[in-house]
Formats: C-alpha cells, structure tokens, sequence
C-alpha cells in the first residue's frame, strides 16, 4: 500500500487546488469544448488534471486558441511533451537542438502560449494554467466559468446571449452580471449563482440557485454529504452549492463517485506486462467496473463454450454406441444361414 501513497497524496492535492475555468469555447451543440484552466501547475500536472476531466491539451495548431485568449492574459501549457516549435519531425521523441551554443533536448520542454506567442519553456516550470481541449459543456461548467463562447456565425446583433455579448474570432461570448453564471442547461442564458453558505434571495418567489434550500429571505447551501444526498461510493466533501467525492487509502475515483481497488502488480504479471511509454494516472493498472463487467461476460461465454462441447462430445459417443448396439455380428449371421 506504501507504493501508492505519492499517488493518493496526489488525488488529494488537487481535489482541493483544482483552480476553476475561467473562460469556455464550444461548439452549438456543446459537446465538445475548450477551457481556460486557471491553476498555478507544471506541465505533467496540468496534463493529468485535462486527462482527469475527460480531454486532452489543446493542441499548438488549434484554430480556437485566438478566440480562447481574447483579452487574457498569463501564460497557459499546451501541446505534448517533448514537442519544441523548432522540431521539423513531428515523428521523432527527442531532438537535440541548439540555443545559444548550448544543447537542449526537446523532451525536457514544453509549449506555453500567451495571447498569439508560443514560445517553450522546462516542463517543471510552473505556468498560470493550461488549455484544456475535447471536454463537454457539463465539465466546464463544474468549474465555475464566467464567460462561455459559442462557435457559430451569429452575430451579437441578433442578441444570443441574455446579458452580455462580444464578437470574437469564430463567434461570439456570452458574459453575466455579477452574482450570475452561464446556465448549466442553456450557457447563453444565466443562472443566479452563490458562491456562499448564504446568499440573499432575489425575490419572494425567486428560486435558490441548485444545492441551496429557502430560508425566509435568505438561500442557505444543504449540506448533500449530511443529509445523505449524494452517490458517493465512500467519502463525501461538501462544497456551496454541491458536493465532491473521494475515494480511501488504496481506491481509486472513476465516474466522479464510485470507487475501484487499486491492483498492486505481482511478480507474475509483471514479467508478462511491458508498461506503456505514455504512462499516465487516467491509465494507471487498476480495474474498472466496465473491465469487471467484461471479464464476467467472457468467463461466462468460456463455461457455456465448455459445456456445450461436453454436451457434444457425449452425444456423438452415445450415437456410436447406439448405432454397434443396433447392428448384427457376423456369429448371429453364420448361425442363421446354417439353419436354412
């Protein structure tokens, strides 16, 4: 169990440093999304956190990194590692190059970009954030972003966002007032929004934003892991207007609230198991309920194999059997001819 403890400290670590998104572009039909990720993070920390999510680092070629940066500002890890600007073979893990007389291996850098510059950096460096690319609309909008931009050809004029609107380059972006967010169902539309254990209501019959309860004139977070409304699997985290679950010594968090058993590699397997070169936490050696699921439907089509030639087999030998019972033997013939 000591050999998972850097990893489970990990989980640990950035379940309550995980930052929160501040801008999301998407297409119309939002599933498939790109997020500003602000986390102070190295490279392999922002790529596990973006694998963690369901995506990957948006890639240096991306049309959409133009519209995601409009009028922001830090410096945000995209791209793969080992993947410099000055490398003409895209094919090729590591190239030597040189700057300034001095060798530097391609492996050990990595791509930030800040407004329309990309420039490398050492991957242990520590950026503002990263740039999240191939998630869905529900992921950002967990993360509490302020702004959301939809990738189409309408115009602001034609009034698609509810409060406020902006051209950028391949659509336009919706922005709310203060104390709103984009809606969870609809993102150009808002959602009155707490980011307290108490806020006040608007109205008399204004609703509570989701995960708060009416208090007279006041919306008060409810505590989902107190109250037993929630589906984690083992523990439960309450946070204002939601909950977070987590996993004990030893399990690891799939689906956002079940938790599977860590599988410590054997000697046995591991002369018969070569690790990937990519190895990351998303595809660490631990079994999920789909693989579960997987391995019990194929026993059960092995045993049913199984049988089914058993049962073959024995039918075949009582028909044999059957057919020399039925048959008469050259005594019985010779006896016959003799009497006539």
């Amino acid at each position: 169990m000591d050999s998972y403890r850097p990893v489970i400290s990990f989980i640990i670590l950035i379940s309550f440093h995980v930052g929160h998104t501040l801008r999301c572009a998407c297409k119309e039909d939002l599933r498939t999304c790109t997020g500003i990720h602000n986390l102070q993070a190295d490279f392999k920390t922002a790529q596990k956190i973006c694998m963690e999510k369901g995506g990957t680092l948006l890639t240096p070629s991306s049309k959409i990194i133009d519209s995601l940066l409009f009028n922001k500002t830090g410096r945000f890890w995209i791209g793969a590692e080992g993947k410099c600007l000055s490398s003409r073979n895209s094919q090729r893990e590591s190239v030597t190059l040189n700057r300034g007389g001095e060798d530097v291996a391609c492996s050990s850098r990595c791509m930030l970009v800040s407004s329309n510059r990309k420039f490398e950096r050492p991957c242990e460096e520590q950026a503002d954030g990263f740039l999240c690319d191939g998630i869905q609309w529900e992921n950002c909008w967990e993360d509490r972003p302020s702004e959301v931009q939809i990738l189409n050809k309408k115009d602001c004029a034609l009034a698609p966002c509810e409060h406020q609107c902006k051209v950028v380059p391949g659509g336009h972006m919706c922005s709310c007032l203060p104390r709103f967010r984009p809606s969870r169902k609809h993102p150009e539309r808002c959602e009155y929004y707490c980011n307290s254990a108490t806020c006040p209501r608007l109205c008399s019959t204004c609703e509570c934003p989701d995960g708060f309860i009416k208090e007279e004139e006041q919306c008060t977070d409810l505590d989902e892991c107190k109250s037993n409304h929630h589906d984690c699997a083992q523990k439960c985290r309450n946070t204002f207007g939601r909950y977070e679950c987590s996993c004990h010594e030893g399990f690891m968090l799939v689906d956002k609230s079940k938790c599977v058993p860590l599988i410590k590699p054997t000697p046995l397997n591991s002369m018969f198991v070569t690790p990937s070169v990519n190895y990351t936490l998303s595809h660490a050696a631990f079994a999920t309920p789909a693989e579960y699921i997987g391995l019990t439907l194929f026993i059960i089509l092995a045993i049913s194999a199984l049988i089914g030639l058993l049962y073959y087999l024995r039918k075949s030998k009582s028909d044999v059997l059957l057919k020399n019972s039925d048959a008469p033997d050259d005594t019985t013939v010779q006896e016959a001819q003799l009497q006539l």
